[in-house]
Protein backbone atom coordinates (compact mmCIF):
# COMPACT_ATOMS: atom_id res chain seq x y z
CA UNK A 1 0.00 0.00 0.00
CA UNK A 2 1.27 3.63 -1.02
CA UNK A 3 0.42 6.35 1.67
CA UNK A 4 -0.13 9.58 -0.39
CA UNK A 5 0.86 12.98 1.19
CA UNK A 6 -0.26 16.26 0.69
CA UNK A 7 0.18 19.76 1.69
CA UNK A 8 -2.40 22.00 2.73
CA UNK A 9 -2.40 25.65 4.38
CA UNK A 10 -4.10 28.42 5.54
CA UNK A 11 -3.66 31.79 5.98
CA UNK A 12 -5.77 32.15 9.04
CA UNK A 13 -4.97 29.37 11.22
CA UNK A 14 -3.37 26.08 11.61
CA UNK A 15 -4.97 23.66 9.36
CA UNK A 16 -4.51 19.90 9.40
CA UNK A 17 -5.72 16.83 7.68
CA UNK A 18 -7.56 13.66 9.74
CA UNK A 19 -8.31 11.17 7.77
CA UNK A 20 -8.00 12.54 4.56
CA UNK A 21 -10.50 15.92 5.66
CA UNK A 22 -9.20 19.11 5.96
CA UNK A 23 -10.15 20.40 9.16
CA UNK A 24 -9.56 24.45 10.13
CA UNK A 25 -9.48 26.37 13.76
CA UNK A 26 -13.01 26.44 14.75
CA UNK A 27 -13.70 30.02 14.02
CA UNK A 28 -11.32 30.16 10.69
CA UNK A 29 -12.59 32.95 7.72
CA UNK A 30 -11.40 30.92 5.06
CA UNK A 31 -13.26 27.48 5.97
CA UNK A 32 -15.73 27.52 3.67
CA UNK A 33 -13.12 27.45 1.03
CA UNK A 34 -12.66 23.68 1.62
CA UNK A 35 -16.28 22.84 1.81
CA UNK A 36 -19.11 20.91 -0.80
CA UNK A 37 -21.97 22.27 -0.17
CA UNK A 38 -25.85 21.52 -1.30
CA UNK A 39 -27.58 24.49 -3.26
CA UNK A 40 -31.08 25.21 -1.62
CA UNK A 41 -32.34 25.71 -5.04
CA UNK A 42 -31.54 22.34 -7.53
CA UNK A 43 -29.65 20.64 -5.05
CA UNK A 44 -26.47 20.48 -6.87
CA UNK A 45 -22.91 20.17 -4.90
CA UNK A 46 -20.79 22.96 -5.51
CA UNK A 47 -17.79 24.58 -3.98
CA UNK A 48 -18.56 28.48 -2.59
CA UNK A 49 -17.00 31.17 -3.92
CA UNK A 50 -17.42 33.27 -0.69
CA UNK A 51 -18.78 32.19 2.86
CA UNK A 52 -22.52 33.40 1.99
CA UNK A 53 -23.13 31.85 -0.79
CA UNK A 54 -26.00 29.31 -0.96
CA UNK A 55 -26.71 28.78 -4.56
CA UNK A 56 -24.18 26.89 -7.31
CA UNK A 57 -25.16 29.83 -9.81
CA UNK A 58 -27.15 33.02 -10.62
CA UNK A 59 -30.39 31.60 -11.99
CA UNK A 60 -31.22 29.16 -9.27
CA UNK A 61 -30.38 32.05 -6.70
CA UNK A 62 -33.17 34.21 -9.27
CA UNK A 63 -35.08 31.36 -9.37
CA UNK A 64 -35.40 30.48 -5.63
CA UNK A 65 -36.32 34.33 -4.81
CA UNK A 66 -38.85 35.01 -7.22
Amino acid sequence: MKLRYRTVTCDSCQVLVINNHICHEHGCPEAYKDEVRECKWCGSNFKPENNDQQFCCDDCNEAYYN
